[in-house]
Parts: structure tokens; sequence; C-alpha cells
């Protein structure tokens, strides 16, 4: 269920700008808004705003519990989408919908940044007398109020986000009479599904969606984990492209944190009220506020990961519960680190115009150059952060494998003896020279810490005896799966 904590005050908050109370005239003969697009100029938009360099969908669901769409389009990452779904525009109970002014500009707002368009019904917690509106006896007016809400406002499609209790047996039919009128007007039919439902589709309405937006969260245990992991993100794309093709996957991704107090989880947070607190949080998928409360969501690891399958795979796009909690800041911002994955694949979502810190688990200190040293074969190793340039360092990746440049020096990270006999070697700086010595992969684990794996040992960067004192070497050892043996990579 998307994000119920959070969104389930949505229907009663909205009440005044999109549920009508009672009856009205139907729909079809509203006029439409001044000034607004008008519906034969919705081919022009392409749903690819300028400078977004990447060919998979990014749909993000908006949802503003005041109705303020067209004021907060500016608090939002809009150029990041190429799709954005207004949520939650919901009838009364008699199949009648009222569309606010707010909610008509909000459509040309986005349309004049190349972004399609979409109403999403339903919810979460949605209304429940959507059971009776799509039963066989009131689905074609309901259908018929839909198709003119699409036409007269110009969204360019629909997202039927009926979830849980909301998929009754009259669902498969309900989808089905409403994809054979949305045809006729060249509108777009997608759902929002969660693989525990996945099975109650029929064929024929899977056949007729254009997306599917996967929900890939709320996967919530007895004990403090990711609720979105990659393992869930790689299941539901294997369950679902079983249903329909791949390129019509748009892979949910949450913009929100499930908080656990000890192993219970209790309620959710979005990433941009975290990164208040903690504004480096997004380098890890997780944080503890306290010994005891802790937070778990998709930071920039774990997103790494995802949008590099997704493009292996042929998934056509990623989606987002929802915007609102993305912050706009190009250091944390989600969708901005997604774009920039896609778009540039064989970086693996590193930058390689900036700098990035290397962070032991262990101890929490940063891996450096000692005594910021230009010298060849100066000794690397962990010290406290002074947010110098002898703890930064530049990535440069082919193939999977980095180059790790000191900022202060221009050398680079160097396993000097990748034989048997460098066990516990400490690593230098030297100039490059290409060889397996001076290359490594980079390996996440689900915390969002990565292994940095020297290509031609196969031995990992490592605090030395696993202490904590400033000062200690960095040296190449065995995979122990140890906490010393794992880095934060925060960008600086």
């Amino acid at each position: 269920m998307k994000m119920l904590l959070l969104k389930m005050v949505a229907p009663i908050l909205l009440t005044s700008l999109i549920i009508s109370c009672k009856k009205t005239t139907p729909l079809q003969e509203i006029a439409p808004v001044p000034g607004k697009l008008k519906a034969n100029t919705v081919s022009t938009v392409t749903g690819h705003p300028a400078g977004l360099q990447t060919n998979l969908r990014m749909y993000g669901y908006m949802s503003v519990y005041t109705g303020e769409y067209v004021k907060y389009m500016d608090s939002v990452n809009l150029a990041q989408l190429t799709d954005v779904t207004i949520s939650f525009i919901n009838p009364d109970a008699n199949g009648v919908f009222t569309i606010s002014s707010d909610i008509a500009q909000a459509v040309v707002k986005a349309h004049n940044l190349n972004v399609r368009v979409h109403m999403s019904i339903g919810g979460g917690g949605g209304p429940a007398y959507w059971d009776n509106l799509i039963k066989p006896a009131n689905r074609a007016q309901v259908i018929s109020n839909i198709r003119a809400v699409l036409t007269t406002y110009d969204f360019d499609g629909i997202d039927v986000d009926l979830e849980g209790a909301r998929i009754t047996s009259d669902y498969n039919g309900f989808m089905v009479q409403l994809s054979d009128t949305l045809q006729q007007y060249s509108k777009f039919l997608s759902a929002a599904l969660a693989r525990y439902q996945g099975n109650l589709l029929s064929a024929a309405v899977y056949s007729r969606l254009d997306f599917l937006n996967v929900m890939v969260y709320d996967y919530t245990s007895s004990s403090p984990r990711s609720h979105s992991s990659f393992a869930n993100f790689q299941n539901d794309f294997n369950f679902f492209k079983a249903k329909l093709p791949a390129a019509k996957l748009n892979m949910g991704v949450p913009g929100y944190a499930w908080e656990y107090n000890g192993n219970t989880p209790t309620t959710q947070i979005s990433i941009k009220d975290i990164l208040k607190q903690f504004p480096g949080a997004y380098a890890l998928n997780y944080k503890y506020a306290t010994p005891t409360k802790s937070w778990w969501f998709d930071g920039h690891p774990v997103l790494r990961q995802k949008v590099a399958y997704c493009l292996q795979q042929g998934a056509g796009g990623m989606m987002m519960w929802q915007i609102m909690h993305d912050p706009q800041d190009d250091a944390s911002s989600l969708l901005k680190l997604m774009n920039f994955c896609a778009g540039n694949p064989a970086l693996a979502g590193f930058d390689t115009s900036l700098n990035y810190a290397f962070t032991a688990s262990n101890s929490w200190l940063a891996m450096e150059v000692a005594n910021a040293s230009l010298n060849n074969f100066a000794g690397v190793q962990q010290n406290t952060w002074t947010n110098g340039d002898h703890q930064k360092w530049f990535l440069s990746v082919t193939n999977n494998e980095f180059k790790i440049t000191n900022k202060n020096s221009g050398k680079v990270l160097d396993e000097v003896d990748e034989t048997a006999s460098g066990l516990g070697v400490q690593f230098v700086q030297n100039p490059w020279h290409g060889g397996g010595n001076q290359r490594y992969q980079f390996v996440p684990n689900e915390l969002g810490y990565y292994k940095l794996v020297n290509v031609a040992s196969n031995r990992l960067a490592s605090v030395y005896q696993a202490s904590t004192t400033p000062g200690a070497k960095i040296v190449q050892w065995t995979d122990g799966n140890g906490a010393n043996q794992q880095w934060m990579i925060s960008r600086q």
C-alpha cells in the first residue's frame, strides 16, 4: 500500500477542492477553464523536458494535501520527470468529479515544461464507494465522466490506484471498459500495483495498460531493515515482466523511510525531513537517529543499483511516491541522482567532476594520504575529517572498475603488492599506470556501504585490525565482511 500513513489524510483535506458532496451537472457540460491548453495540443507534450538525458520514463506522484499544486510545483523537481500524476482526484459517491482551477493550471504548468500529466484516482485508503462505482451498472457513466475530465482539462492519461480491498471482482471489467474508451481519445492508462495483488488482474487488463507503476516498497519486517531493498526490486520486476512487457514497467522507489523503534516499524517520514536533521544521510540507505530509533529508505547507493538494473533489463521507466518528499538540491536529490545514473550508465552513478570522501563504517574516520604528502609511496590511513584535499578523491570508471585519485596529489590509490605476501601491506599513492593493482570494484551492501575490491588481488581496502584510532593504516586484506572493510562514499 503506497505510503498509507503519510497520505491517508488526503481524502479529507482535499474534499473542498475535488469532491462534490451532491449530484451536480454532468461534468462534460462544464465549460473549459479559460487560458488552459486545448486537448488537440497534447500530442506536442513529448514527456522529455529539455536537458533530461535519459530514455527511461521518470514517473512521479504528486500529492499536495492543501491542494495548492501550482504553488508547490516550484518546490519539487518537476523538470526531472517525464510524467507527473496529480494524486488523488476522486469523484463523489455518485461518480461526479469537480476539478479546481488550481489543478487545471497545474496541468498547464507541467505541460509548459514538456512533462506529461496524469490524474490518479483511488489511493491507499481511498474512498470505499469506488466498489460501487466500478460495478457494471455504474461504470459506463463513471468512465464517461473520467473521459470528460481527461479531455476537458488536457490530462495525458489516468492512473488507477485502486489498492487493497478496492480491487474487487468488478475491477477487471472496469479496467477493460475504461481502456476501450480511452483508446478512442489517445489517453494513457496506467495502474499502481503491489506484487501481493499482482495475480488479481486479468491478462486482458495487463495487455491494455500503457504503464504499470510497480509499488516496490512497504516490505516491512520484524527487525530494522530496508522496506524497498534491491532484492525486493529484482523480485518484483521478474514477477511483473511475466505479466506484461518490461518496457511498460515503471519500477517504483519511495521518497520516504519507515521508522523503527527498536524492532517495530511505527511510522513513515519523508527523505526531505530526514535530511533536515542529518544532511548527509542520503549517502547510505539507513540512518539511526537515536540508539533505538532508525530510518530505512532508498539512499543513493541502492538507487545506483536500481537504475542500472532497469537499464540492463529493459524496464521502461521508474516511479516515485512521492515527489514532494524529494529534496531539490543537487547533492541529495533522489530524482536528480536517478537521472544522472540513467543518462550516464558508464559512470556507475558517480560523477567524475566531483570529489568524494571514503568513511570507514567501523570508525567513522576518513581515508586520507598521510600528512597530505605529495610523494610517491606515501601511505594511506584513516583520520578525523578536516575537509582537506588530501581526504578527497576523484573517481573515474571504465567497465565498472574505478580509478581513485587523490585531489591533493593527483596520485592514485595503489596496492603495491598484489601477491600472496602482500596481505596486510599498507595502501599507498602512486602515479597512474593502469595496472590491476590500481583499479577497484565497488560492491555495495544493503545498508549502502561499499567494499573497495582490488582488481589484481581481489582483496579489500581495510582499516588495520579494525582500529578506531586516527592514523591507523589502510591495508589490503581478504574479505571478512567486517565493518572495517565497508566504506560510506559521499560527495564533497
